[in-house]
């Protein structure tokens, strides 16, 4: 393992100039962390004081499922980035309020490995790389989900796509489906942008695929001279749609399977809005969740 970690090294050199820009990142928002007392935040009206509610419901035994604030209804956004702040602060024995405002410290590095490796299936040029580390470590300190899905969410939607479109086998499909089913359970608006990609790549690789088989698709109609051929007619049109469909079907199946992967998976938190309140508002507060 150690010599792997040395050839890993070795061959990738920028890879620890990266950790150590993370390595600095992560010691000057220690520093300033260290001097709060609170969430920088309103205590009324503030996003980071409605989650510090949904935390400490946690860590007094509540439900991960169970509303923080309205006894009897579901949590109003999806519950990972919550769960990991629960996580950290029980390991690190910190009161749920330091838990959030310490947590983002480990995502820095966590950050930077994303980035790495998203940047290099980009490109091979060492300032890029590292330019691409730096513009995400910008979001930092994290204290609410929505900076948790700019800082770690999306580079690793898009680190999971070019993992997946480099070789299409089924753990890479696997592996993407449970990256997505991550991203619906962190943020509502990735719901949305995660399955529009997801849609985009599928008809890009569609497209494709009719452009290397144009012909199927172009193919000129004869003239019709008698009601024999008009029927040689019908059956060859019913033989271009079987064409047809064998071609795209395999094309589409992997997305299809991705889909369904990731929506397995996303019923964690989105069975409750989808069949449970059937996308309805029953309250005010929902209606900026939803």
């Amino acid at each position: 393992m150690k010599l792997d970690l040395l050839k890993f090294l070795k061959e990738n050199p920028y890879f620890i100039v990266v950790m150590g820009l993370c390595l600095v990142v992560a010691l000057l928002n220690y520093d300033f962390l260290s001097q709060l007392k609170q969430l920088p935040s309103p205590i009324f009206g503030g996003d980071y004081y409605n989650h510090l509610g949904y935390l400490y419901h946690l860590q007094y035994g509540g439900s991960l499922l169970d509303n923080g604030q309205m006894n009897g209804e579901i949590p109003w956004v999806p519950w990972l980035y919550h769960a990991y702040v629960f996580i950290f602060s029980k390991i690190a024995g910190l009161d749920v309020m330091y838990g959030n405002i310490f947590s983002s410290i480990p995502l820095i590095f966590l950050t930077g490995i994303i980035m790495y490796f998203t940047m290099k299936r980009v490109t091979a040029n060492p300032i890029l790389i590292i330019t691409g580390a730096l513009l995400t470590l910008k979001f930092y300190p994290v204290y609410k989900y929505t900076d948790f899905t700019y800082a770690i969410m999306g580079p690793l939607i898009l680190l999971a796509w070019l993992f997946y479109l480099e070789h299409q086998n089924l753990k890479r499909l696997l592996l993407l489906g449970a990256v997505l089913a991550l991203a619906n359970l962190t943020n509502t608006q990735l719901v949305f942008s995660s399955m529009i990609l997801l849609g985009v790549v599928a008809l890009d690789r569609l497209y494709s695929a009719y452009l290397k088989n144009k012909e199927v698709f172009e193919r000129k109609k004869e003239p019709l001279l008698s009601q024999k051929e008009d029927l040689r007619e019908k059956k060859g049109i019913k033989a271009k749609i079987d064409e047809i469909w064998n071609l795209a079907f395999p094309v589409a199946k992997p997305f299809i399977a991705i889909f369904l992967v990731t929506w397995l998976l996303s019923m964690a938190y989105w069975h409750g809005p989808f069949f449970v309140e059937r996308l309805k508002m029953p309250n005010d507060l929902q209606i900026y969740g939803w």
